[in-house]
């Protein structure tokens, strides 16, 4: 998730990270259900641009396998 707009740095992205959970039963708000446990994150970037995503403020999760590490899904744009 590093690179414009989530940040150029390890620290510019951590910073746009306000939430880290752990679901067990995968329920997830980027993706729904999922039958494994998930670590998803809330992630919140203010751009420059107010004429980009909504207003200038992209806000969305990004879900990952609790066991592997492996993406997923995520409802963030930008994001391949």
């Amino acid at each position: 998730m590093q690179g414009d707009p989530y940040g150029t740095t390890p620290g510019e992205v951590a910073n746009n990270v306000k939430e880290a959970t752990v679901t067990r039963n995968g329920e997830t708000k980027a993706c729904g259900a999922k039958e494994r446990p998930a670590w998803e994150f809330h992630v919140v970037v203010v751009t420059a641009d107010k004429d980009q995503f909504n207003n200038g403020v992209i806000d969305g999760f990004l879900a990952l396998d609790g066991r592997t590490g492996a993406l997923l899904c995520a409802n963030l744009p930008l994001l391949e």
